[in-house]
C-alpha cells in the first residue's frame, strides 16, 4: 500500500506497540475497563479518551507522547470540558 503512496493509519487500545510502517497512531485506552492492561503504544498522533466518570489524571502521563491529546471526551453523546 506505500508504495503507491496510500498512508497507514490505526485506532489501538495501546495494549500493544504498533509497527513503524504506519502514519498515523490513534490510541484509545480502556483502562477504565480493564484495570489490569498495561498500556504499551505511548506515542502517536491522537490520544482519544472516552469520559465515562474515571479520573482523567490517570492519562497524565501519555499526554506528553501525543501531537493531539485528549482529543474527544464524551459523556452520553454530548461533549464535555
Amino acid at each position: 500500500m506505500k508504495k503507491h503512496g496510500l498512508n497507514l493509519s490505526v485506532e489501538t487500545n495501546g495494549t500493544i506497540e504498533v509497527p513503524s510502517i504506519i502514519d498515523w497512531i490513534c490510541v484509545s485506552p480502556k483502562d477504565q475497563l480493564y484495570p489490569n492492561s498495561k498500556i504499551s503504544q505511548i506515542t502517536g498522533d491522537e490520544l482519544k479518551v472516552v469520559y465515562c466518570g474515571q479520573e482523567l489524571s490517570m492519562y497524565d502521563s501519555l499526554k506528553d507522547g501525543f501531537y493531539t491529546p485528549l482529543l474527544t471526551t464524551l459523556l452520553h453523546g454530548e461533549f464535555v470540558d
